[in-house]
């Protein structure tokens, strides 16, 4: 009996939180799914601030996340369960999932490795000093791989060296080390996974897109097309004067060497004719000098 009635507030919290989720469901048009791995209460407090005014932040247990979803009535949304996965949160917003993944990648922020962690791109340490006066430090560091010198009573690194590759686990002698330089090589922010938007599912391989990219394609699919209707004269309005200037040009160097008067060609034909009357005078002048 005693366990029943301690279940009760529990459930009682639970299902306030749920139509607390449901209601916030039913008020926006853009629902995501967020992982917070990795990523602190302190960290999440300066995201919540960012956000302010542009997307909603909501933290639950994932059970209570999917019932929330599940229960919302809103028309495919069930779906969006389908896609928690480890510590999630919920973010809503009315800015569309495309934008919000944009500003959500340009907020990331860095931070200290942690052993087990694994390396998003190639870890380098740079060249230079260190500000470690010799010691301990030097073998640390040469154990590592790192090529080092003396310089003025400090240890420098001669050389670029990559420590970690893409993708490769960091070990905790190395998250130490860059720790003690001073490197942050991990990115901490919020990883946006699945947005619900107006009835439509998107994974965060379709929001995470190259805006420079697509624009670089439009462009050079703009020029192909382009060139591709001068060369088979097809007139738009964006060749069109480009058109009638080579159809005129073509025209023009037809009727010149066909040798067809018409008022554009006469006086280049003329000219023309002058110079090769010159020419044969000059022949027949050498050939014979008392003509």
């Amino acid at each position: 009996m005693s366990n029943i009635i301690k279940q009760r507030p529990a459930l009682e919290r639970k299902k306030s939180i749920v139509q607390e989720l449901i209601k916030l469901i039913n008020k926006y048009n853009i629902i995501g799914l967020i992982k917070m791995e990795n990523i602190g209460l302190k960290q999440v407090q300066n995201i919540k601030k960012k956000l302010k005014g542009l997307a909603l932040i909501k933290m639950a247990k994932n059970s209570t996340i999917r019932l929330a979803l599940l229960n919302s009535g809103k028309p495919g949304l069930e779906k969006l369960a389908e896609y928690i996965k480890g510590p999630t949160a919920l973010i809503f917003s009315e800015i569309n999932g495309f934008k919000l993944m944009k500003f959500i990648k340009e907020n990331k922020t860095k931070t200290y490795a942690k052993p087990g962690m694994k390396a998003e791109t190639d870890i380098v340490i740079p060249e230079g000093n260190t500000g470690f006066q010799p010691g301990p430090m030097i073998t640390e560091l040469n154990e590592l791989g790192l090529k080092t010198k003396i310089v003025s009573g400090s240890i420098w690194i001669t050389q670029n060296t990559t420590i970690v590759k893409a993708g490769e686990e960091i070990s905790r002698k190395v998250a130490l080390l860059l720790t003690k330089l001073n490197i942050q090589p991990v990115s901490v922010g919020l990883d946006l996974t699945t947005v619900y938007d107006n009835g439509v599912v998107y994974n965060k391989s379709d929001l995470d897109i190259d805006i420079e990219d697509i624009k670089n394609k439009i462009k050079q699919a703009y020029i192909s097309t382009y060139n591709l209707s001068l060369n088979i004269a097809y007139p738009i309005e964006e060749n069109i004067v480009q058109l009638i200037s080579k159809a005129y040009m073509e025209a023009y160097n037809l009727s010149r060497n066909s040798k067809i008067i018409l008022p554009d060609t006469l006086g280049e034909l003329l000219l023309t004719v002058e110079n090769e009357v010159n020419i044969l005078y000059n022949t027949l002048k050498e050939r014979n000098p008392n003509i």
